[in-house]
């Protein structure tokens, strides 16, 4: 509207135009800048934060040690019962083919 002004004066709004046109440039890479800036940490936050990460991490290893620890028992145990069933199996058909000659 103000360019078009200019015109019905006869007047060149160009150098107007450029002007505006360069503070608009000016503010979006501030802008831009600024956004950016905001998204950035200091490296010691990060230190902090993958220290913290870290210690997870060791703690999440440490309870999947444990607990491989512990299904490697139970795995052992359900051996050791499989065994048994099969050996009390094999027993009560014996003993069932000795009632069956009796």
């Amino acid at each position: 509207m103000m360019y078009k002004s200019i015109e019905r004066l006869n007047g060149d709004p160009t150098p107007l135009k450029k002007l505006v046109d360069d503070y608009v440039s000016g503010v979006s890479a501030y802008l831009a800048l600024r956004q950016a800036a905001l998204m950035l940490r200091h490296p010691d936050d990060q230190s902090k934060e993958k220290s913290a990460c870290t210690d997870q991490l060791n703690q999440a290893k440490s309870h999947l040690v444990a607990a491989q620890g512990e299904l490697d028992v139970i795995q052992e145990k359900h051996k050791g019962v499989t065994q048994k069933v099969d050996e009390l199996k094999k027993a009560l058909r014996l003993a069932y083919e000795e009632e069956q000659q009796l």
